[in-house]
């Protein structure tokens, strides 16, 4: 009853239904996504054409589409060019390190501090966790979980919140990096009794650093 009653109550609100609530997350996502593999596209394949490697342009469309896979579109991304760079007689050994540094470091920024930040704000998950379900669900369901980690984390965050639940709601708040949530008032001397606790004080202590 608290589960169909917490559904209904999300479903009033503002008029919008957990299945439009999911759309709209899965639809910023792609367009968060894309346009951060745009941004690595450009600046990767501006990169390689200043230092006048052959075929810039079809690796950094190469980029652009290799970042929608975590971790491994990077490598893929950042070696493919690696062939041209070292049989290139034009290129000296600066240019060619400098090819293969910097897109890499390319990657790396976009992939573990803008990205994480980046889909914090647009889908309400902490940065932490964004990090965290790549590799959770990259243990899973291996590539194909690394893809789809992050807007069906979204999704389970949108599908807990309906839920009407103390559980639910606490899932919700380490989902979206508030590590403390509101608890009602009849929980707060338990609550307040556990927290005396002195490693209860120090997980505390720990998550709120976060």
């Amino acid at each position: 009853a608290g589960g169909s009653s917490g559904g209904e109550e999300g479903e009033g609100e503002g008029g919008t239904s957990l299945a439009e609530k999911i759309d709209t997350q899965v639809r910023r996502y792609i367009v968060l996504k894309s346009a951060l593999s745009l941004l690595v596209a450009v600046l990767s394949g501006g990169t390689l054409a200043l230092l006048r490697v052959d075929l810039a342009f079809l690796f950094g469309a190469v980029a652009f589409f290799a970042n929608f896979v975590p971790n491994v579109g990077s490598v893929v991304s950042t070696l493919l060019p690696l062939p041209i760079v070292l049989l290139d007689p034009a290129l000296s050994w600066m240019g060619g390190t400098l090819a293969i540094m910097i897109p890499l470091c390319i990657h790396v920024l976009v992939g573990s501090v803008i990205e994480p930040k980046v889909f914090g704000m647009g889908l309400a998950l902490h940065p932490v966790v964004v990090l965290f379900t790549v590799l959770l669900w990259a243990k899973l369901w291996g590539v194909g979980g690394m893809i789809v980690s992050v807007p069906l984390t979204a999704v389970l965050r949108i599908v807990l919140k309906e839920v009407n639940h103390p559980y639910t709601k606490q899932a919700v708040s380490i989902l979206e990096g508030r590590w403390m949530p509101q608890v009602p008032p009849g929980v707060l001397g338990s609550r307040r009794r556990s927290n005396s606790n002195p490693h209860f004080s120090a997980l505390d202590s720990v998550l709120n650093a976060l």
